[in-house]
């Protein structure tokens, strides 16, 4: 074995190889012995040469807190042939630091296939894992908050198919969300036009609206009023794909607003005169019949 790894190392070719990989790589025997490593695996050891690595285990290297589970990594790797590649996993360095490392191991065999080792190659992938870890904690967050808005975000595609909302959704139009995606949003339209007259009212403020009011209808066919602020999607050529948004029920806002309408028309046109003074003595309203002197 120890013929097969020096002829290995002094390979001027393949020593060329091993030097210029950015990996540190590794071998050992079947009793998960170092018969040798490039420069970077070394010097991640701690140690000055390739050479120095040569007869030593896990259990002298900094790594030796993790000593027991690489053994049982490698052995398993042995005895049953199988590569293990481009696994992830952590390590504690001896200060208390974790790091991630992308590691593959192969079973190392000889001209008459029996397997005398391993051979070994890792990478140090923590700040990747830290930015990954960062990106999953960001969606998540993202996600939460998505989940709770008290509006309702919708998107639509060009056609005007519902391609996503928030689970809010289901609350203002009275159903679960997978039953309003892919439908066509000008169906839940009161008005047959309105659909047409919302993007209209898109063309004609460059795009977006503010407080845009529209009556739909819910699932079980009940009319509500909803406000939205809503603009155009558009892909990198200037061409418009959707229109997102966000949907807030108004439908007790515009009862009120037509209850004081209609409680204003009347006081307008009451055959009594009615006035209404504020706490500071000014006249703030008379109707249509009152007669100042």
């Amino acid at each position: 074995m120890k013929e097969i790894v020096k002829q290995l190392a002094s390979h001027d070719l393949l020593q060329g190889v091993l030097e210029g990989m950015p990996v540190c790589i590794f071998w050992k025997n079947r009793d998960c012995i170092y018969l040798g490593s490039n420069t970077l695996f070394a010097k991640n050891a701690g140690l000055s040469e390739p050479d120095e690595v040569i007869g030593k285990s896990d259990d002298e290297m900094p790594w030796r807190n993790q000593a027991d589970r690489n053994r049982a990594d490698d052995l398993g790797i042995i005895e049953s042939g199988i590569p293990r590649i481009a696994f992830e996993e952590s390590y504690t360095t001896p200060d208390g630091e974790t790091i991630w490392l992308r590691t593959s191991k192969v079973p190392l065999r000889d001209d008459e296939n029996h397997i005398i080792g391993i051979l070994g190659m890792y990478e140090d992938i923590t700040l990747e894992k830290q930015n990954e870890l960062i990106l999953i904690d960001s969606e998540k967050q993202f996600r939460d908050i998505f989940n709770h808005l008290q509006d309702t975000y919708y998107r639509t595609d060009i056609k005007g198919l519902i391609t996503m909302a928030s689970p809010s959704v289901g609350a203002l139009m009275g159903c679960e969300l997978h039953q309003l995606l892919g439908k066509q949003i000008a169906h839940f339209y009161v008005d047959p036009e309105g659909r047409e007259k919302f993007l209209s009212a898109l063309h004609e403020n460059g795009g977006k609206v503010k407080n845009y009011e529209v009556q739909v209808r819910r699932m079980n066919g009940t009319v509500i009023w909803v406000s939205s602020n809503s603009h155009c999607l558009f892909d990198d050529d200037g061409n418009i794909t959707g229109v997102e948004g966000s949907l807030r029920e108004i439908t007790e806002r515009k009862q009120i607003e037509q209850q004081f309408r209609l409680t204003q028309f009347a006081s307008d046109h009451a055959p009594d005169s009615i006035f209404w003074i504020d706490e500071q003595a000014r006249i703030r309203y008379v109707n249509q019949s009152i007669k100042l002197p």
